[in-house]
């Protein structure tokens, strides 16, 4: 008898990422994917005909905050792939919980693999006076670097890393991290486009010229969504095909092909916003951390964020034989012609 093949749940599937590493999975080469039992946990129906008329087993819960029912709904699957918000460390804390009662109640072979931004390992220059330009390396002990910033300032994601990274070697449950930066291009799945960008596009409508904080110098990875959506893919091959690389305290993936300032992101946004109709000039200027903060109705802690170096390179790439297609060209050719749609959405 064959043995049965690994149960997926996937989180955040209507989501810009989550959605297209799904349609990934969904539509990869790799023999180890085909007819995978994949199911999502959404909160909404709407998007039920899409999936189910994928192949894809539909889950519903009320919120992040309902972690009776993700615990439930992960106990019945063998690998999560938590892909929706990264703020909220019980959601994923309940996920690796239904895992290790998978695993107590079948002996199955469990894995959680989940979603982060590179902005847990940013620097604070004008807050707190935190400066650091390095390039963080996956095969770092980005671990002990985590909780070294906790301790400075707290942060909700980096506590969701934490947690899961300590929760996971607690459980028994084997644990992957993928730490993504500034991501571009068109998702493959239900969203399009990167919905962190609208607030930012917000701000700038409201100026009527693109901006940026300082002297535009704080640096930041990029990569497209469909190479993130591959790494991912890469990764779950390995699981399911049982050769696990490294995982918990060493179980980090960084998905990084390139790097831009954020000077040179404002200057891109203006020639989109300039073509959209959505900007009055080109040329973007510099605007405090207070005025982008009240533009874009983000917290003044979330809005720092344009302000700081986030700088990841990605080293364990070729043990899970991810190739990214899109690397520096990808986002000199393609980000402008995003910015435009989404532009044109907040005008």
């Amino acid at each position: 008898m064959s043995q049965a093949k690994p149960k997926i749940l996937i989180t955040g599937a209507t989501g810009y990422i989550g959605g297209t590493v799904l349609e990934t999975l969904l539509t990869s080469p790799d023999p180890s994917l085909r007819d995978l039992p994949i199911s999502v946990a959404v909160r909404s129906t709407a998007h039920n005909p899409h999936f189910t008329s994928r192949g894809v087993t539909v889950h519903h819960l009320s919120s992040l905050d309902d972690t009776t029912t993700l615990r439930t709904i992960a106990s019945q699957h063998d690998i999560v792939l938590h892909l929706a918000s990264g703020f909220h460390p019980t959601a994923a804390q309940a996920l690796i919980h239904g895992l290790a009662d998978r695993k107590t109640a079948s002996a199955a072979d469990v894995t959680f693999i989940h979603l982060t931004g590179c902005s847990n390992i940013g620097d604070r220059p004008l807050s707190l006076g935190l400066v650091d330009s390095r390039v963080h390396s996956d095969r770092d002990d980005v671990l002990s670097l985590l909780r070294e910033r906790e301790k400075v300032w707290s942060y909700a994601q980096r506590r969701t890393d934490i947690v899961v990274t300590e929760t996971g070697a607690e459980k028994g449950v084997r644990t992957y991290i993928v730490m993504l930066p500034l991501i571009f291009g068109f998702g493959t799945g239900v969203a399009k486009l990167n919905r962190m960008l609208y607030g930012l596009a917000a701000a700038d409508v409201k100026r009527g010229v693109a901006g940026y904080i300082g002297d535009g110098q704080g640096t930041w990875g990029v990569i497209d969504v469909r190479d993130a959506a591959e790494l991912f893919a890469c990764l779950v091959g390995k699981v399911v095909r049982g050769t696990y690389p490294d995982s918990g305290e060493k179980g980090w993936f960084f998905g990084c092909v390139a790097e831009m300032r954020y000077e040179e992101w404002a200057a891109k946004n203006g020639e989109a916003g300039l073509r959209a109709g959505a900007l009055k000039r080109r040329e973007p200027k510099s605007v405090s951390l207070e005025e982008q903060a009240a533009d874009s109705g983000w917290p003044v802690e979330m809005a720092e964020a344009l302000a700081t170096n986030a700088r990841i390179r990605s080293e364990r790439w070729e043990e899970l034989g991810w190739e990214p297609k899109r690397g520096r060209a990808g986002w000199d050719e393609s980000w402008t012609e995003m910015m435009i749609e989404v532009y044109k959405d907040c005008m």
